[in-house]
C-alpha cells in the first residue's frame, strides 16, 4: 500500500503547486470580492475541460459606470505570458472587448457596481488547452490592470483508474493501474496496465518462554 500513498502523494503535491501559481485578485482598492467560477459551480477548482464555462465577477466601490474592458492572456505551465504562439492560434474573436453585463447595488450601505464575465462567449473564444490568465482594465488606461483572474483549461487524453487486490492472504495485497490513453499511443497499444505490489515486512515470531518445571 505504501506505493499507493505515493502514487495520491505526488498527485497532490503538482496539484498544490499549479494552484499555487494561479491568482484571482483585485489589484486596486476601490476593487472587491473577485470570484472566478467555473462550470456553475463555486466549490470546484478554477480547473475545466474545453468548452466549460468560466465567470468572471467583481465589485466597483463606486454607483459610477467605469466601461473596463477585459484582455486574456495565454501562460506556460509557470504562468508565464507564452510569447510563442501567435493570439490567432488560441483565441478565436477579439480581444480587448467591454465588459457588458453590470447592475448598480440597490439599497445598500456601501454603493457599488457589479459586474460580470462569462467565457466563452460571442466574441470571444478559447482554441486550445492550457493556462489562461483574465485581465480587467479601464478602457482609457488599460496598461493598469485593476483585477486578473486565473484558470486552467483541460483536453482530457488519459483515463487512470486504480484497484486493489487481495487473495486470500491478507498480508498480500497488490495496487493495478489501468492508464487508458485514448488517441494518445504508447508503445503498441492504447492500454497500459501497471502493477504495484505492496508486501508488508514479514512478521517477527516471538520466542516462547521456555516451559518451567516445579523442583
Amino acid at each position: 500500500m505504501k506505493c499507493k500513498y505515493l502514487i495520491l502523494t505526488l498527485a497532490c503535491c503538482c496539484g498544490l503547486g499549479r494552484a499555487a501559481a494561479q491568482h484571482t485578485r483585485s489589484l486596486s482598492e476601490n476593487i472587491h470580492t473577485v470570484r472566478l467560477v467555473v462550470d456553475n459551480d463555486p466549490l470546484l477548482p478554477p480547473v475545466t475541460r474545453m468548452g466549460g464555462s468560466v465567470n468572471i465577477s467583481f465589485d466597483d466601490l463606486t454607483h459610477e459606470y467605469e466601461r473596463y474592458i477585459y484582455k486574456v492572456q495565454l501562460c506556460n505551465a509557470d504562468w508565464s505570458v507564452n510569447e510563442d504562439l501567435f493570439e490567432s492560434d488560441w483565441l478565436e474573436g477579439f480581444n480587448g472587448r467591454p465588459i457588458e453585463d453590470y447592475e448598480t447595488s440597490l439599497n445598500t450601505s456601501v454603493l457599488y457596481t457589479h459586474y460580470r464575465l462569462l467565457l466563452p462567449n460571442d466574441d470571444v473564444r478559447l482554441l486550445v488547452p492550457g493556462n489562461y490568465r483574465v485581465l480587467i482594465c479601464p478602457e482609457d488606461n488599460d496598461d493598469e490592470p485593476v483585477c486578473e483572474a486565473s484558470f486552467s483549461l483541460l483536453s482530457p487524453e488519459m483515463g487512470i483508474a486504480a484497484e486493489v487486490l487481495t487473495n486470500t492472504d491478507v498480508l498480500d495485497k497488490s495496487l493495478s493501474t489501468l492508464i487508458k490513453t485514448y488517441d494518445v499511443k504508447i508503445l503498441s497499444g492504447k492500454f497500459v496496465c501497471f502493477d504495484f505490489f505492496a508486501k508488508p515486512p514479514p512478521r517477527q515470531r516471538r520466542a516462547r518462554p521456555a516451559a518451567q518445571h516445579p523442583p
